[in-house]
């Protein structure tokens, strides 16, 4: 157990509670199993923590910021939209199968159409990051390049959330058939017109 008065190590706590929720689900866990996956007591867990929600919330956004890092990396490294859609989707496919992020309610209290929440979030966080490498790449103004951008990332979560036969989003070669047929064609369209 940790003794009074040490400082916990943030990511010991968070690692620890990942791989509880990964077993029972955020709902499912209790702050005193958090504290023995992670090797400290309740009453050190809940100094630096509030509740199980608290923790939560820390691990999300702390996988969030490791996302979009990751994302921004793959984004700047891009040489044409193709391998932008390709690494990020794939990215994305890869943090969903593994786990990345923790199990959380995606209905939110006041969340819906006009109404932000985790949903439109989730859209515009990656819009974010790749609208710059849209802009580069495609030499489109900023605000074409959001719109194509946000195109771009609905698509790929459509794809994510409601799975088709049409394209692995595990599999970077179908990814990139998939992107040939559908992506860069409409992309065209947009920046031709």
């Amino acid at each position: 157990m940790s003794p009074q008065g040490v400082k916990l190590d943030e990511d010991t706590i968070l690692d620890a509670a990942r791989r509880c929720f990964a077993r029972k689900g955020v709902h499912g866990t209790t702050m005193s199993e958090i504290a023995a996956q992670a090797g400290v007591s309740r009453t050190t867990l809940y100094r630096s923590y509030a509740g199980r929600d608290h923790v939560a919330l820390a691990l999300l956004q702390r996988e969030i910021a490791r996302f979009r890092a990751e994302l921004e990396r793959r984004a700047a490294a891009a040489c044409s939209i193709e391998e932008l859609v390709v690494s990020g989707a794939t990215l994305v496919a890869q943090a969903w199968a593994d786990g990345t992020f923790p199990e959380i309610d995606l209905t939110i209290e006041g969340a819906g159409p006009g109404r932000p929440g985790v949903p439109e979030r989730i859209v515009k966080m990656p819009t974010e990051v790749i609208t710059p490498h849209v802009v580069r790449i495609a030499e489109l103004d900023r605000t074409e390049a959001r719109r194509v951008s946000e195109w771009i990332v609905r698509n790929v979560l459509t794809y994510l959330l409601v799975p088709s036969a049409d394209v692995n989003l595990r599999s970077p070669a179908s990814i990139r058939r998939f992107i040939r047929r559908f992506v860069l064609p409409a992309v065209g369209q947009r920046v031709g017109s």
